[in-house]
């Protein structure tokens, strides 16, 4: 008697529309600015003359910094560590002639100091260009100390937020604190709504701006496991998808929104259905198909390296994974920190060479192959550390005019 009514339970619930309360919480994750650290070196004399002006948001670079004798300036500012659209990167670079660093939002000007001898530091984040006006940023500016303050031919450049002459130039705005920097939201399907298999509906998500892409995944156990509905979608806010016939009470769609499609591919949010929904099994017509073919557990790739080929790249390789794999998502943690998406190799490509990395800093990769309508599978994480940049170098003081 107790099962017969467990029984006509589930099926008022499922048929007459009574709300099922979710057994887990939704997953959340929104972009946030990362502090950026300031670290100076000066001159052997002991004066309190600049030679060398440095930013990082490596905290393993900054404390190896420290150690070898450079001045510790507290946090400079704050960079996005993924490019939001409408974003740029903030490249640093060193001189190796004058021992000073540089940095530039301008590829053509990256491209012409690398001509010069300049050696590419990567990127100190991501930026919005000079006069933007985004919430929460001001403009960063950069001084220029050159001769007779400085040998003939050589040019010395720090950063500023407080200019104080014309010769401070502004090349970026930057974000004055900690916050959010993009929103996502799922707005279909709703709290409760029921959706029939086989029946083809529209998902739809508000995002903080349109561009970039987004990978769909569902879920009929209110998140416990994944498939992957689709990938690469360019961000416009819906998709039409084509209902599985099952019978659930605890459905759920996931989207991640990243800010490309292949290569250096970072997440930029995820979110899911704040509530669950359910879906009805239906009495197909012969021949009718209700959803795409359920694949199995693809196998992790196998056999992941991953080696510090400089201060500023990391190069990973991995065995491919058998099945109908679309690509692999590149995922990277610093220290014990999260693991975050930081690359999308396409099918049957095995390598990644990532140039996001910060020198001096140690990282955990690891690679997970992904299908349609298959559970993501990921490689046991692989451990690299790039080289540290900074050197405790001493040369004469730079004094500002």
């Amino acid at each position: 008697m107790k099962r017969s009514l467990a029984s006509l339970a589930l099926c008022t619930a499922v048929l007459c529309g009574l709300s099922v309360q979710s057994p887990a919480a939704a997953f959340t994750y929104f972009l946030k600015s990362v502090p950026v650290f300031h670290l100076e070196i000066n001159s052997s004399t002991g004066w309190d003359h600049l030679t060398d002006w440095v930013m990082t948001t490596s905290t393993d670079e900054a404390n190896a910094a420290v150690a070898g004798g450079w001045i510790p300036k507290g946090i400079f500012c704050y960079v996005s560590p993924a490019r939001i659209p409408g974003t740029i990167p903030l490249y640093r670079l060193y001189g190796v002639a004058t021992t000073d660093h540089f940095y530039t939002t301008s590829v053509s000007e990256r491209n012409d100091l690398i001509a010069r001898g300049y050696i590419p530091e990567g990127t100190v984040g991501y930026v919005y260009p000079a006069g933007s006006h985004a919430p929460g940023t001001v403009p960063l500016y950069q001084w220029t100390v050159s001769p007779p303050y400085v040998p003939p031919g050589d040019i010395y450049r720090a950063c500023t937020l407080k200019p104080s002459s014309e010769s401070d130039t502004p090349i970026c705005d930057v974000w004055t604190a900690e916050r959010e920097l993009v929103s996502l939201t799922v707005t279909a399907p709703r709290r409760d709504e029921e959706l029939k298999g086989g029946d083809t509906y529209d998902i739809s998500w508000n995002s903080t701006t349109r561009g970039g892409y987004v990978y769909l995944n569902y879920s009929t156990d209110a998140g416990t496991t994944w498939r992957l509905l689709e990938s690469g979608i360019e961000n416009k806010g819906f998709f039409t998808w084509k209902v599985p016939n099952v019978e659930t009470l605890h459905a759920r769609v996931q989207i991640v929104w990243t800010d490309f499609l292949f290569d250096e591919s970072h997440v930029l949010a995820q979110t899911e259905s704040e509530f669950d929904f359910r879906i009805r099994r239906t009495q197909l017509s012969a021949g009718a198909q209700a959803a795409i073919p359920v694949q199995a557990r693809l196998p992790a790739p196998a056999r992941l390296t991953a080696a510090a080929a400089s201060a500023s790249e990391v190069r990973l390789g991995w065995g491919a994974s058998p099945g109908r794999v679309k690509g692999y998502l590149v995922e990277r943690r610093i220290g014990n920190g999260p693991f975050r998406q930081v690359a999308n190799v396409p099918a049957p490509r095995l390598a990644y060479v990532d140039r996001s990395v910060s020198p001096g800093t140690g990282y955990a990769y690891r690679v997970c192959a992904y299908a349609l309508d298959a559970p993501v599978n990921c490689s046991a994480a692989a451990p690299a550390r790039t080289a540290l940049a900074l050197k405790p170098a001493f040369r004469p003081a730079v004094r500002r005019k």
